[in-house]
């Protein structure tokens, strides 16, 4: 017997081949033989008379032939047994446990892929999950602050105030508290409150009682003890936010003095008000009410964006540096005075009197600036003067400074929009008028017909008072402050792409410089370029900040292109800033999906722009993409790319069976996941061997051996040899499909 070599596709399924009888042939001799018998019975039954039946030769000739040419090919036609096969062709016990087994480790490679990618979804939602919570925690936060105002009592019953008798109630207030401010300071410096050396609380209760009384009767005038009908709910909170501001207006005085106790406090205002030889000379201070001091701890657990943050933390240092001397600290101490009264007053009067504090001429001119910021494209100059603004405005509560400043980072309207033309006189409703049409011209760009005519008819209608701006003849053409090297938007735009090169990727400026003839800001300064160039070269910006463009000028789209470019082709490549990209897209109003989108192209076309023009392939994912970026080297560039790549490893289960992109580099070989997992492998580019698997239309390439070096979020693991199935391509001969890798191995064997 002689033996024949042959090969299965699919590796395990390879094995000797040997020859031996064909049992096919005996069994058709069989029907052979019994279909002769029949026909012998069948002629015995037709014979008549018992007569003795008779054969010829022509007739018992065919069939014996037939039968003897059946035998003869059984023994001497033989055909092939496949190693595992007994004669008749079925599988051995042997053979069928080793398949069962096969199957058992493919359908547990399936469950490991599905638990992996249940697994990975679970992570996201609980990620989503997570920050849905946070979401709703500082919803809840903002809910709690507004919810410190509940409906007053008396406001249920059905009968409202007019606004008319509410705007002289409010005026009659005010003229009680500043009376008061006036008794208090005149009392405290007689000594009322220290009649025998020592502080009486007594006399402080019983004057705070007795304002509270009189600022509750203003509202409640047909009731004897407005306080003993108004519900525990009510007085509790109003307690509470009167401690709050009188710890925000303490906070403020130097020498922290809210630390101290009372009658350190009460010796240190009246050390103050013997400063002053008259009550003239301190008057303009007891009037005076905190308009933007406060507390860094405040402003930061009220939670406002960046920019507000930023912005209040300059204005708290420039108060601070004018705290020095005396004569600051006495004002500040008699200043005090004035604000207890009011917190006093105010609070009492929001119990009372419903919606108090948004009667006033400082809230409605707050609240519309907010409006008008909201309809129009915000910027760094006019976001800062909008903050300032409202940090001068003398509101009737702190709360309301920290929404407005809320508002205004957010790039939201602030509510109520008050109904001004019902509550103030014309005078006040001049004014803020004015002060709207002031901030309109001076700050606000990207003014259309469009955005002015919805805006001007809402505010005109809520004033009563018409509005007189005038529209530019271009429309949109006004633009912003210069930057320091240059006239107009386009200098700005350089000055923050040379800042985001130097502070964020930590490159010298001239890595701009390399890549401006491909830059679309650059191609825009002409001739002034080299200059600015030079200028950032020498003095490179400490900080990335967004520009100072128009958001709707055609400046910001090639900018923010730009900005894309540097991000993904400045070195080093693992450092990737997309999140300052999506953040000042945001900044500017602009779609952040739209500019995620950008990114993910760029990263391809990096890859792809730096491949060989014989490379097989240049197709990846962006993930893909973005993966491979971050793992080059700053002198690396890609050599070949292919796709749908089946690893076999079965000690590796985090890999086994992955789809997977193969890149090769000038060094080394990559595996990086076509899935959102996060792992990657690093190959050498020797000790490999190449096979080529026959297919029906299309040949695969296997590639074995190597070292790999896999690393994973969980861990890594020592260098071990991985098998790597590479599918081909339609319309591409094996040989040059796979040339990459035919060359990577010739030469690890050379």
């Amino acid at each position: 017997m002689f033996v024949v070599r042959s090969e299965f596709r699919g590796g395990k399924n390879q094995g000797w081949r040997y020859l031996v009888a064909d049992s096919r042939f005996l069994k058709l001799a069989v029907l052979w033989a019994g279909g002769g018998v029949a026909l012998a019975i069948g002629k015995l039954v037709m014979v008549d008379g018992g007569t003795a039946a008779e054969f010829s030769l022509y007739e018992v000739g065919p069939f014996a032939g037939g039968l003897l040419v059946l035998v003869l090919l059984h023994f001497f036609l033989k055909r092939p047994a496949v190693e595992g096969c007994d004669a008749s062709g079925e599988l051995t016990d042997g053979m069928k446990l080793e398949v069962e087994r096969d199957k058992l480790a493919q359908e547990r490679a399936e469950l490991d892929r599905l638990k992996s990618e249940i697994e990975q979804q679970l992570d996201q939602r609980a990620e989503q999950l997570n920050s849905r919570e946070v979401a709703l925690t500082d919803r809840l936060v903002q809910f709690q602050e507004w919810n410190e105002y509940p409906q007053p009592d008396g406001d249920s019953g059905g009968t409202k105030t007019a606004p008319a008798l509410l705007v002289e109630q409010d005026q009659r207030v005010i003229e009680i508290l500043d009376d008061e401010a006036k008794l208090v300071y005149s009392r405290l410096k007689e000594g009322y409150y220290n009649p025998e050396g020592t502080l009486n609380p007594d006399l402080v209760r019983d004057q705070v009682i007795d304002l509270v009384t009189r600022v509750a009767k203003v509202y409640r005038p047909g009731v004897q003890n407005p306080l003993m009908e108004t519900s525990v709910d009510q007085m509790l909170r109003a307690g509470s936010r009167a401690c709050l501001h009188l710890l925000i207006v303490l906070d403020r005085l130097p020498l922290n003095l809210h630390e101290e106790t009372l009658s350190t406090l009460h010796s240190y205002i009246r050390n103050a008000i013997k400063a002053w030889d008259a009550y003239s000379a301190a008057e303009p201070y007891l009037n005076h009410v905190g308009k933007a001091w406060y507390a860094g701890r405040y402003l930061a657990g009220a939670s406002p964006l960046t920019m507000g943050i930023t912005w209040a933390l300059t204005e708290i240092g420039k108060r601070g540096a004018k705290a020095i001397g005396k004569k600051f600290v006495d004002q500040q101490a008699v200043a005090l005075i004035g604000d207890v009264v009011r917190i006093v007053g105010f609070e009492v009067a929001s119990v009372f009197s419903g919606d108090f504090r948004h009667r006033s001429p400082d809230w409605v001119y707050g609240s519309e600036l907010s409006n008008l910021m909201s309809r129009y494209p915000v910027s760094r100059e006019n976001l800062n003067h909008a903050l300032r603004e409202v940090g001068g405005l003398s509101l009737r509560n702190e709360y309301d400074r920290m929404f407005l400043y809320r508002c205004l980072s957010a790039h939201r309207s602030a509510a109520p929009l008050v109904a001004a033309r019902d509550i103030l006189p014309a005078e006040q409703r001049q004014d803020i008028s004015r002060r709207l049409e002031k901030f309109y011209q001076d700050f606000i760009h990207g003014r259309t017909k469009k955005r002015l005519e919805s805006w001007q008819e809402g505010v005109e209608e809520r004033l009563g008072i018409p509005l007189e701006i005038t529209q530019p003849v271009q429309g949109d053409a006004k633009s912003l402050t210069t930057a320091a090297t240059g006239g107009g938007e386009v200098a700005a735009a350089i000055e923050s792409l040379a800042g985001f090169v130097a502070a964020v990727k930590a490159r010298p400026v001239r890595e701009l410089s390399t890549l401006s003839a491909s830059l679309e800001t650059c191609k825009a300064a002409d001739e002034e370029l080299q200059a600015m160039l030079e200028h950032l070269e020498a003095e490179p910006p400490q900080l990335f900040e967004p520009p100072d463009i128009d958001p709707d000028s055609t400046v910001l789209t090639a900018y923010l292109d730009d900005l894309v470019r540097l991000a993904v082709e400045v070195t080093p490549y693992d450092l990737q800033p997309d999140d300052f990209v999506t953040e000042t897209a945001a900044y500017f109003g602009v779609d952040v999906k739209s500019i995620q989108k950008k990114l993910d192209q760029r990263y391809c076309s990096f890859v792809a722009d730096r491949l060989p023009e014989d490379a097989p392939s240049s197709k990846l994912s962006p993930t893909t993409a973005r993966r491979l970026v971050s793992l080059l080297d700053d002198d690396e560039v890609p050599q070949f790319v292919y796709g749908s790549v089946k690893i076999d490893s079965p000690q590796n289960p985090i890999v086994h069976g992955a789809a997977a992109v193969l890149i090769g580099l000038p060094s080394r070989l990559v595996l990086l996941p076509e899935d959102a997992v996060r792992w990657s492998a690093t190959g050498t580019l020797t000790g490999y061997s190449v096979s080529r698997v026959d297919g029906r239309l299309i040949d695969d390439c296997r590639l074995s051996g190597g070292q790999w070096s896999l690393v994973s979020d969980a861990d890594s693991s020592e260098p071990q040899p991985l098998d790597l199935t590479i599918s081909g391509a339609v319309m591409n001969r094996y040989e040059s499909w796979f040339a990459p890798l035919l060359d990577i191995v010739r030469n690890s064997v050379s």
